[in-house]
């Protein structure tokens, strides 16, 4: 989830970039974009077909919407 989230704020920023994926690596993206520890992933809670959105800033990132589900 690392490099993939290196390679898409690398190659795509100040764009809007869509992710669709299972709520594992959501977790493990909100961490590394909140340097949180990994292992505290569980303390997000993502459903099935939520939506998050996050803005990634030099000084670091904002969660802007979580598990949003409409």
């Amino acid at each position: 989830v690392k490099s993939a989230l290196d390679e898409i704020n690398s190659k795509h920023a100040d764009q809007t970039v869509l992710l669709c994926t299972h709520n594992g690596p959501i977790r493990i993206l909100l961490c590394l974009a909140l340097h949180m520890d990994l292992n505290r992933f569980w303390q997000f809670g993502i459903s099935s077909a939520s939506i998050s959105e996050v803005s990634f800033y030099d000084v670091g990132a904002i969660v802007n919407v979580l598990n949003r589900v409409e």
